[in-house]
């Protein structure tokens, strides 16, 4: 029994206290910033840490994030020691430091309190440009980290309350998108310092002993819970892998995951071969971040989440100069991408065969990362555009007792919205021409994966230039208990240029040039499946066919069950025929 050291109803409003001032963050970043990737999609994170650099509260932001700002947090603290002081600012993106790619840039700002450092306020956020070879950051071609943009080392922003204009004029001189990345960093700014008011207040009104003392509580709180959950799982060795493919002609990669499971503590070992000379590696913070995700997922605890939960894990990635242990200067500008999603399996495919079958999920649809940028017509300015539509709205994994849910990104954890197409084409010289469901894409189990889509765009009024990167052209997605399809094609990701009625396969590690006219078409993958899909309830199946989610060729193939094209009903003693029975 674990004894509290403060009132429990005090712990309680402590800790939602610090829940509020993060979604505060959150709604200020909403409100003030000014590209399409935060306003529209809200590809950002809020957290806070205490002095010691624990996280606080991780909130329901985007785990890829989160988790990767644990160790950028401490870099920073290292990196500036006793160097740090009210009215600090401290802005930072480089992976070799704990960053996660080029496009994740933070603000960290340090809270004093009767001259002790009591926390640190964090924002990260990716940004729309990074002054690399392609524009928005995601260059297909890279060898090295050094092509994909410009590297921030923890560098202060703000010193002592006044703002170091230098070192902004510096960044925003190796940025494309000067303006408008300029106002998302004053967002992100507004963000940590509304962060830094509130905790202050609380400081005033609480004392700075009571809210350390309930700090401690959360933690442990935290850690209890976690413990609780692994001690139920049985012990043992549990091991998994999983492919990711590889861009511009490079080889396919294995990444394989251990697990350990002792009483209370489970221990993590990744295997991976040497760093490759393309953007598929990871840096320690991003591929810690993937590991620390996926355990909180079968551990199915609820949010928010803070450095107690993450005590009972060890994890060992081994040695450095690997794909999930990547050292300067490997390229990394799919890292949130791939490989962190292709870690997630590896470790689901080990996990699956300790948890209870009711605690099984799916692997989700790999991202078919797409972005597009060029010359806007109407102001001649230049612009460029994520396609957050494309890119990471395949579809989920099912999960034990539901389906799959369409339109969402693993390494998000569907956090990232999806934009309204009236909106992107109101920003964007961008005409969407399709974004609909896609028939077959949702691998076949008990329990369905989600459908992929059909997302088709065009330039208007000038040639734009496509990036092609991110995967899901040749692996489905992870399918576990039992589940397996035979309609293999429709649930892959794939992309083509559509001109002339043609379409042209486009693969990934590409930029192609889109004339006007022609069209960018891109098929996201579903979700992989949980269980038998011969043990799918009949009903669901047509259920799926009339809503054209399933066909009926594929109600036959992947489900056994047996649909006449004309009355739309199950045909009983044919499907109890095709499923064996």
């Amino acid at each position: 029994m674990m004894k509290q050291r403060v009132d429990p109803v005090m712990v309680a409003i402590m800790g939602g206290l610090l829940e509020w001032i993060v979604k505060e963050m959150t709604t200020i970043m909403e409100r003030t910033s000014r590209s399409a990737i935060f306003k529209l999609a809200r590809d950002f994170s809020d957290t806070l840490f205490d002095g010691q650099c624990r996280q606080v509260v991780q909130g329901e932001d985007l785990p890829l994030h989160i988790g990767a700002m644990i160790f950028a947090c401490r870099h920073v603290a290292d990196s500036f020691g006793p160097d740090i002081h009210p009215g600090d600012m401290v802005y930072h993106n480089d992976p070799a430091t704990g960053g996660s790619h080029l496009q994740d840039m933070c603000v960290f700002k340090p809270v004093f309190y009767e001259d002790e450092l009591v926390f640190w306020c964090g924002n990260k956020a990716h940004m729309i440009d990074t002054g690399g070879s392609t524009p928005g950051g995601y260059h297909p071609q890279a060898e090295e980290i050094y092509q994909e943009g410009i590297r921030i080392p923890p560098v202060k922003i703000y010193e002592r309350g006044k703002e170091r204009e230098d070192v902004i004029k510096f960044i925003m001189a190796n940025v494309r998108y000067a303006r408008m990345q300029r106002s998302d960093m004053a967002a992100q700014i507004a963000a940590v310092t509304s962060a830094e008011k509130n905790l202050l207040a609380i400081l005033q009104k609480y004392g700075k002993e009571t809210v350390k003392d309930c700090l401690e509580e959360l933690y442990s709180m935290a850690e209890h819970a976690m413990r609780a959950v692994i001690n139920s799982w049985p012990d043992g060795v549990y091991e998994g892998s999983s492919w990711m493919e590889g861009s511009r002609g490079t080889d396919d990669v294995e990444i394989k995951a251990k697990i350990t499971i002792e009483g209370d503590e489970i221990a993590v070992d990744l295997y991976a071969p040497e760093q490759t000379k393309d953007y598929q590696n990871s840096y320690v913070a991003n591929t810690m971040a993937a590991v620390y995700q996926e355990i909180m997922v079968f551990a199915g605890l609820k949010p928010p989440f803070n450095d107690g939960t993450y005590r009972p894990i060890r994890v060992n990635l081994g040695p450095p100069g690997t794909v999930v242990n990547a050292t300067l200067p490997a390229a990394c500008s799919q890292s949130t991408h791939l490989p962190h999603v292709v870690i997630l399996d590896a470790m689901r495919s080990a996990l699956s065969k300790v948890v209870p079958p009711e605690r099984l999920h799916a692997g989700w649809g790999r991202p078919t990362t797409t972005g597009s940028s060029g010359v806007n017509p109407k102001d001649n300015t230049r612009y460029s555009h994520f396609h957050v539509l494309a890119t990471s709205s395949g579809g989920s994994g099912a999960v034990a007792g539901m389906d799959g849910w369409v339109l969402a990104g693993e390494g998000s954890a569907g956090a990232i919205r999806k934009e309204c197409i009236e909106d992107i084409e109101s920003e964007y010289p961008i005409f969407v021409h399709r974004c609909e469901y896609r028939i077959d894409s949702g691998g076949a189990g008990k329990w369905r994966g989600a459908v992929g889509q059909e997302y088709e765009f065009e330039a208007v009024g000038h040639p734009q230039l496509v990036t092609v990167s991110g995967a899901g052209h040749k692996y489905l997605a992870m399918s576990v208990g039992g589940a397996k399809s035979r309609l293999i094609e429709p649930k892959l990701g794939l992309r083509y240029v559509v001109s002339g009625g043609e379409e042209k396969p486009i693969q990934p590690g590409s930029e192609v040039w889109l004339s006007i006219g022609e069209k960018f078409l891109v098929r996201p993958p579903g979700g992989g499946g949980v269980g038998d899909p011969f043990e799918r309830d009949p009903e669901m199946v047509r259920q799926d066919v009339i809503n054209q989610l399933v066909s009926i060729e594929g109600a036959r193939e992947d489900y056994g069950v047996v649909i006449d094209p004309e009355t739309l009903q199950v045909d009983v003693e044919a499907t109890r025929k095709a499923r064996g029975h």
